[in-house]
């Protein structure tokens, strides 16, 4: 028990499954064995889950508008209780603004199930909307990632204590902003369609983590359970899947796939009286993580 590790994490595009491996990959490396839970599978089959077996979980995600994504409230229902067993919680987002958001309600639903947090950390990756980061950038995140994952197992392992910052009004605008999302995705959702590139090849149906995306009467269909993880967008092998919303969706690449193209970018160098307010802030994060 006392060397066992679970980790369960959400991810949509990929960059929360690559950090969650990473941590693993260290935690294993200091002599801790590491079971890897996805919420969605929790979801359908709670049993596989026993919490006394081991010494630590971790939870991960990506962060949806200041918070978690919808389908972590699913998952904070169907938990088994945690008999106050230490915890930790990891996120991944593309702008280090106001931390990614609060973590408060998280830390207070978990504690109400039995988890106690005592460790939270947060990783900046490429953003997965809107903005298209370049690719020496993105790498430079993924390599900056890798080194501070060392650094927070050695932390968790030691049990050191490390809770991120948070005020009030933070913690009011995540939970306003994040229940809005929430509220919202079947209106997003709605504004999905696919372009005449398809070929109902079905892999979007098989992917969607909240069985959202079926075939009727040979067209893709999208329903309203949406939690808006762009999953579907991102591994499309056609690249047929659109939406009519304005804002920049597509041309995107998984950092899995940055990652096997190789040769990753050490020297990128981040001007931050030149490249705008998000660059600066992604600068101070590393920085502040006294790892550069």
């Amino acid at each position: 028990m006392a060397n066992k590790i679970a980790i369960i994490y959400f991810s949509g595009t990929g960059n929360t499954e690559q950090i969650a491996k990473e941590l693993g990959y260290n935690f294993e490396n200091s002599g801790k064995s590491v079971t890897f839970f996805k919420v969605e599978d929790l979801i359908k089959n709670p049993a596989q889950l026993i919490i006394n077996g081991y010494e630590t979980i971790g939870f991960g995600y990506p962060v949806h508008a200041f918070g978690v994504p919808k389908i972590y409230k699913k998952l904070l229902k169907i938990l088994p209780h945690g008999n106050n067993i230490k915890t930790f919680t990891f996120k991944t987002m593309g702008d280090p603004l106001c931390n990614g958001g609060s973590n408060t309600d998280l830390r207070k639903q978990l504690a109400k199930k039995g988890y106690v947090v005592f460790y939270e950390t947060m990783y900046v990756m490429q953003a997965n909307i809107g903005i298209r980061y370049e690719d020496e950038l993105i790498e430079k995140l993924y390599l900056f990632a890798k080194e501070k994952a060392k650094y927070d197992v050695k932390n968790i392992i030691e049990n050191k204590t490390s809770l991120l910052k948070s005020d009030f009004l933070t913690d009011v605008f995540s939970i306003i902003f994040n229940n809005s999302e929430h509220s919202g995705s079947a209106l997003i959702s709605s504004t999905f369609y696919v372009n005449k590139n398809c070929t109902l090849c079905g892999n979007c149906v098989k992917i969607c983590p909240e069985l959202n995306i079926r075939i009727e009467n040979k067209k893709i269909k999208f329903g309203s359970n949406c939690t808006f993880c762009m999953r579907c967008f991102y591994e499309c092998p056609k690249d047929s899947i659109n939406t009519f919303l304005p804002i920049k969706l597509k041309g995107f690449k998984s950092i899995q796939t940055i990652i096997k193209s190789g040769n990753l970018c050490r020297s990128y160098l981040i001007d931050e009286n030149k490249n705008g307010m998000i660059l600066k802030r992604i600068r101070k994060y590393m920085e502040r993580c006294s790892l550069i």
